[in-house]
């Protein structure tokens, strides 16, 4: 049976994490320092995640960020971005989490609250997903501004390491601006020839 290969892509040097040697493999995911209004559509929300990395030199120079969300249309931009599994990081170097597995788990090593600049957030993380990624209750839950019980949409927490299914916030049609989770494509630690090509079947 033929194998499937990903490409994963050279990581900056400044988003290397601490003792990971050429050819390791990553994913770094930070909170937005910019906000997007909760009922925006599907399109604006997967464009929003690139468009906040573009904002440090360091991430800016990674293309295919995406943003984490759970949308009324049907989207589900959460585990498809992470279909081969490696640990993931902080911008900071903090590990988050050692697999895809873990990653969509409850909780994690350490809180997901640093944003592309490094700076530290605490404020509300619109997601639309359960912790494990599944979309939320559709057209109510769910990103897209369709609030079904007039009690907002899901947000992220900040309570020891739970991260996505924290609460229902941001007014009536999640009409409120909040930071989105947003994820890198694959990378991998670059050595003297460049990039890596994982196979998976």
């Amino acid at each position: 049976m033929a194998s499937t290969t990903t490409q994963a892509l050279d990581a900056p040097a400044a988003l290397v994490p601490a003792g990971l040697t050429p050819g390791q493999t990553f994913y770094v995911v930070f909170v937005s320092s910019g906000t997007i209004a909760g009922n925006s559509s599907s399109v604006a929300l997967a464009a929003f995640g690139q468009t906040q990395a573009n904002n440090n030199i360091e991430t800016a120079k990674i293309t295919g960020w995406k943003t984490l969300f759970g949308h009324d249309d049907g989207t589900t931009s959460t585990t498809i971005h992470t279909a081969v599994s490696a640990p993931f990081y902080r911008p900071d170097g903090t590990r988050i989490s050692t697999s895809s597995a873990t990653f969509w788990a409850v909780t994690h090593e350490s809180v997901i609250n640093r944003s592309e600049d490094l700076s530290t957030h605490t404020g509300n993380i619109w997601t639309g997903f359960a912790s494990n990624g599944t979309r939320a209750n559709p057209n109510d839950d769910t990103l897209g501004g369709n609030d079904f019980a007039s009690d907002g949409c899901l947000v992220g927490l900040h309570v020891v390491n739970q991260w996505s299914a924290g609460a229902l916030t941001g007014g009536i049609g999640c009409t409120a601006s909040y930071s989105t989770y947003v994820i890198s494509p694959l990378l991998t630690v670059p050595g003297p020839t460049g990039g890596s090509v994982l196979p998976f079947n």
